[in-house]
């Protein structure tokens, strides 16, 4: 589901810290993905696991990293893994033309409880802007554009961190 699960295991550990997840798209430059808690000094068989819930797209390089109690760092291994993501637009509009209602369908999937809603045409000129209340996953809006004159706007929503537009034609 457009995510990597990366696991590993140890058959004993001496003074380990932690564990560091690292992640590059270059194999160059790496950003933490997470830090799991060492188990210390043991001689039993370990086994970790992390999911990373938000890869690039294209080739993903992980590196473990274990980290000892005094800081002292051994890089344990380099994998790979590629991914041919295709983000799926959470905003639909029909019908496109429309004249009179706009039906717009928006799939909330980062929790956010409020969204602003714009309706901007060429020019820059908003013509419609409102705030609706959102559930999580699919919600559907009647927007009344009967009033509007014929012209390609842009509808914009916003809705916490995340944003998208669509391309309206109104006849």
């Amino acid at each position: 589901s457009n995510g990597a699960k990366l696991t590993w295991q140890t058959a004993s550990e001496a003074n380990n810290n932690r564990f560091e997840i690292l992640r590059s798209t270059d194999n160059k430059t790496y950003v933490n993905v997470a830090t799991v808690k060492g188990k210390g000094t043991t001689s039993a068989n370990s086994s970790y696991s992390v999911y990373d819930a938000n890869p690039e797209n294209g080739v993903n390089y992980y590196k473990l990293v274990q980290v000892d109690n005094d800081g002292t760092t051994k890089e344990l291994a380099i994998k790979s893994v590629r991914f041919s993501l295709e983000k799926a637009s959470a905003l639909s509009v029909y019908p496109n033309p429309a004249n009179g209602i706009l039906n717009l369908v928006y799939n909330n999937s980062n929790g956010s409880k409020i969204a602003t809603l714009n309706l901007v045409g060429v020019d820059g000129k908003t013509f419609i802007n409102k705030q609706v209340n959102l559930i999580n996953g699919v919600n559907t809006y009647k927007i009344d554009v009967s009033k509007l004159q014929p012209a390609t706007y842009t509808l914009n929503i916003q809705a916490g961190s995340q944003q998208e537009s669509i391309k309206v034609m109104i006849k």
